[in-house]
């Protein structure tokens, strides 16, 4: 489908009033209207558009001077004449930057900005959207504001109350009030904790037996002749760097020679990592059968009693 656009003709006696205003013709075929032309028919010129309508009205556009820095402008005819009935005053600018400034005077403030550090008036803004005139004011408005802010919060430090340390007893003074804090220092902090997960507050607490661990199974011969038993080497992958002593049960006061196998520092690892998780893993099932076997003298070596899945 295709549609032909037909030119209709301005009306005559439309283009003949606005012609005795002192409008141009312009080579596209549209009309420009001086302002002071329109002010003075104002009444006439409205009453012939509504007459003619939209389809015999030609193009118009307005000239004028800018009512602030003189400079000539044009604007849209419809445009202009709905600025001027919404602001009431028979007046235009060139462009939103005089625009502004008028109003801003007109309403009791600066017509310019003002630079933050040194108070000039600000034509132009080399920084963006930020109020300072040179590099020189930017760097010495950040130095005055680095001071007033030691010196604001030097004066808010003062009127909050010193403290104890939870940990050295010592009267300190916090920096917030919103934050409790209840150590003076990180070192203080770290013994704090330390204290907090302590005992019953601990994950891997087993019931305070460490002490007795000590003193009945490094301080006794029951570790190396469990180590002699298995033959200083791991019973899971027979490696014999960096062995440890297991307590199959988990129990680590019971210190009995059956509860007892001999891993290395891997294997160990490993095993303690399977009982942590979740779901629960055993990784080597067969550790209490091969202790009580091997202790007894039911079999000397792992291999006659129980199968290790290594070697399957």
């Amino acid at each position: 489908m295709y549609c032909r656009m037909t030119y209709i003709p301005p009306d005559p006696s439309f283009v003949a009033l606005l012609l005795s205003a002192g409008a141009e013709r312009l080579p596209s075929g549209a009309y420009t209207v001086p302002l002071d032309g329109w002010l003075k028919q104002r009444e006439t010129i409205e009453s012939e558009r509504k007459r003619v309508g939209p389809r015999h009205k030609p193009s118009m556009f307005m000239t004028f001077s800018c009512a602030r820095c003189g400079n000539p402008g044009t604007d849209s005819f419809a445009l202009a004449v709905k600025r001027i009935k919404k602001t009431g005053r028979d007046v235009l600018y060139c462009g939103k930057a005089c625009a502004t400034r008028v109003n801003n005077v007109r309403r009791g403030m600066r017509e310019f900005s003002v630079c933050l550090n040194c108070h000039a008036p600000l034509t132009a803004r080399p920084y963006g959207d930020r109020d300072i005139c040179s590099e020189a004011c930017e760097i010495e408005r950040r130095a005055k504001v680095s001071r007033i802010k030691a010196q604001n919060c030097k004066r808010f430090l003062k009127d909050i109350p010193e403290q104890p340390c939870e940990t050295c007893k010592r009267a300190f003074r916090p920096r917030s009030l919103s934050f409790k804090r209840r150590f003076c220092s990180k070192s203080c902090a770290n013994i704090g904790h330390a204290r907090g997960i302590a005992g019953w507050n601990n994950p891997a607490w087993r019931g305070g037996v460490n002490g007795s661990r000590t003193a009945q199974y490094r301080a006794s011969p029951i570790r190396d002749k469990v180590r002699t038993r298995d033959g200083f080497r791991c019973v899971a992958c027979g490696d014999s760097d960096r062995i440890q002593t297991h307590h199959i049960n988990l129990n680590n006061s019971d210190h009995r020679v059956e509860n007892l196998v001999t891993l290395c520092r891997m294997c160990h690892i490993q095993l303690h990592a399977g009982e942590r998780s979740k779901p629960k893993v055993i990784v080597f099932p067969w550790l209490k059968t091969y202790a009580e076997s091997a202790t007894f003298g039911i079999s000397k070596l792992k291999e006659q009693t129980v199968s290790s899945p290594m070697e399957s």
